[in-house]
């Protein structure tokens, strides 16, 4: 069996890696595997061009779409303390906590050289894991507002719309709304998640305004604007649970 050949297959602007498999035992079909991570394992014949390979992968993007889709597990939970050291997600990045006591009252959050700081002053352990989850979630709440905007600028054009407003939401189930007036309502915490689910979502929303069900008519808008939108909503899916407070 040869050297496993890496490549990336383009469907729409996400890349999805695969690896090429090789084997003297296979004499003409070509198998497409899902793994962990969303990676495909590709076990093609020795005399396979890689031209036909990628040729056979391009052909069953809307079949690998569909099947990561249904395959995507979500990801665990994490188990807050709100303690030095803890690792928190923004805009698809990282940065651990770091705590800071002063003498004087209040609490403030900010990103410093990587780290998310969190200043207040000193406090019982109950009352100090509050006040350190109200100043992350005021920085939050921030940073969503500004990125929210500037998406929406961004994207009504696409979309044909003009939205009226952009305003913050606390939601469980549901990253966004819209209503009639041309208000659109973003869950905060979707400014944990990368740039792309980002955009997934204040596009989801956007087309709303011109189509309020989930009809062809609508998918096609998104599509218009996202052509990758399958996978960014899976993967949303899949991530979505994790970006907690």
């Amino acid at each position: 069996m040869r050297k496993a050949e890496r490549g990336k297959l383009k469907i729409g602007s996400t890349s999805v890696p695969y690896v090429i498999e090789r084997s003297t035992r296979r004499r003409k079909t070509i198998e497409i595997q899902f793994l962990e991570g969303g990676r495909l394992r590709v076990a093609a014949p020795e005399i396979a061009s890689r031209a036909s390979v990628e040729g056979h992968l391009a052909s069953r993007s809307a079949l690998i779409v569909r099947r990561m889709n249904g395959h995507a597990r979500t990801d665990p939970v994490p188990n807050r303390e709100y303690v030095n050291g803890e690792t928190f997600e923004y805009l698809g990045r990282q940065a651990r906590l770091r705590v800071v006591t002063r003498a004087i009252p209040g609490s403030s959050a900010k990103l410093a050289r990587g780290r998310l700081e969190v200043t207040l002053s000193s406090h019982s352990v109950e009352a100090r894991v509050d006040a350190v989850r109200h100043a992350l979630l005021d920085w939050y709440r921030g940073l969503a507002i500004r990125r929210l905007r500037e998406r929406v600028s961004y994207f009504a054009p696409h979309v044909g719309v003009t939205p009226t407003d952009v305003l913050l939401r606390s939601q469980e189930r549901r990253w966004g709304s819209c209503s009639r007036d041309g208000v659109v309502r973003f869950n905060w915490r979707i400014v944990m998640a990368p740039a792309s689910l980002i955009d997934y979502v204040v596009v989801h929303e956007l087309c709303h305004l011109r189509h309020a069900h989930h009809d062809e008519s609508f998918w096609r808008l998104v599509a218009s604007v996202l052509p990758d939108y399958q996978l960014r909503r899976g993967r949303l899916r899949r991530a979505g649970p994790r970006y907690v407070l």
